[in-house]
């Protein structure tokens, strides 16, 4: 049995002052302390300065990306980078680098990633991570008469995932890349109960759901010369969202152009990728957007494609400079218990009695405001 203890607990919830954190010889904790419970010495006790916490989630990563060599993609708006991404893909397959992000990410202190899949190759570097993977096997296609092809391949390699011990479910790539017969088959199929889902990245998908002809519609009519996208009103668009089963649960995702109203729906989760919007875009979604919808966001680092490296905590450092009235106990609770929720893995996120959720140590806090700092970092503890 050990003790760790510190300035703060956040235990997916709240900041506990004083507080520790006891766990048996396999890890589980079997003991949340209270406030001042750490100023008590105890037999094996440690004392770090600073914020112990759980684990991270990372609610939207690329890690089969993790290879990717950038080229002009900074700044070049949606319909460059996918153009990009579908003519550069395949140039890459480098293990070791997916392998040193996978144990990047470990060391920065996450523990679960919802990871977006369209290919093999992280097979292998999963089954051997220290990290729990949630595997969404996306689909994209806007020729109907591919639709059955395309679900055919993703149950396909929904099978090598499941054969290799990891779980896997199909999604959409977003609204504006697939056809209404892929779009019915989710609809209508009760088995995609957990979605996750591009939606309005930025002001150029915002004004292709409105109707305009711009470059992404261009984008997409040069792979399919009979392209006509599902929904060409922003309205229909939210109709469309809300047309899905209520026993869904729906990730959207990068969220820059969604409407600022509060979330009135629990199956839905809104989730946040900070610095990959700022590489591509240079922008984020509205100050109103976020304080309206705190408890439903979670956040993602996206790929090596569209950031520098995939350090989850680095991106709510980024949240902290840009939303400066979310409280820290916001920040790390999109992070962990909130993210968690969203992927419906109930060992992770939380401190609780009977878990193992992971412990991180957060370095450099401004504990006497409660503040990240530019400074501040990670070190994992268990």
């Amino acid at each position: 049995m050990r003790h760790f203890a510190a300035n703060y607990i956040f235990d997916g919830e709240s900041l506990i002052k004083n507080s520790l954190i006891t766990v048996d010889n396999s890890g589980r904790i079997i003991y949340v302390g209270k406030e001042n419970d750490a100023l008590i010495e105890r037999p094996k006790m440690i004392f770090y300065n600073g914020i112990l916490s759980p684990g991270f989630v990372n609610a939207h990563c690329h890690l089969e990306l993790s290879d990717y060599e950038k080229s002009d993609e900074k700044g070049k708006g949606l319909s460059n980078f996918v153009s990009k991404i579908l003519s550069r893909r395949d140039l890459f397959n480098d293990q070791k680098k997916i392998r040193f992000y996978d144990q990047m990410m470990f060391d920065k202190g996450t523990n679960l990633v919802s990871d977006i899949v369209n290919t093999d190759k992280t097979i292998n570097i999963k089954t051997k991570s220290s990290i729990k993977y949630r595997n969404f096997v996306e689909i994209s296609g806007t020729h109907a008469l591919d639709a059955e092809n395309k679900i055919a391949w993703s149950e396909n390699l929904i099978s090598q995932y499941k054969s290799s011990g990891l779980n896997a479910t199909a999604t959409l790539h977003s609204f504006y890349s697939v056809s209404l017969e892929i779009l019915n088959h989710f609809l209508k199929n009760s088995i995609h109960d957990m979605l996750s889902i591009h939606f309005l990245e930025s002001e150029e998908e915002l004004r292709f759901f409105q109707g305009e002809h711009n470059a992404l519609y261009k984008c997409i009519l040069k792979i399919n010369r009979d392209f006509s996208a599902i929904v060409t009103n922003i309205n229909d668009l939210y109709d469309l969202i809300d047309s899905f089963p209520n026993t869904s649960t729906i990730i959207l995702v990068h969220n820059v152009k969604v409407k600022t109203a509060s979330a009135t729906d629990t199956n839905k989760y809104y989730c946040l990728c900070p610095a990959s919007n700022l590489y591509l875009h240079n922008e984020l979604p509205s100050s109103d957007f976020v304080y309206n919808n705190i408890n439903r966001i979670v956040v993602g680092t996206d790929s090596i494609a569209s950031n520098t490296e995939l350090n989850i905590f680095n991106e709510i450092k980024l949240l902290s400079n840009y939303y400066p009235e979310l409280k820290l106990s916001e920040l790390l609770k999109m992070i962990t218990k909130t993210g968690a929720e969203a992927l419906k893995e109930s060992e992770f996120g939380t401190f609780k009695i009977g878990t193992n959720p992971g412990i991180i140590l957060i370095n450099n806090v401004d504990l006497i405001n409660l503040k990240i700092t530019n400074n501040s970092f990670t070190t994992r503890i268990m």
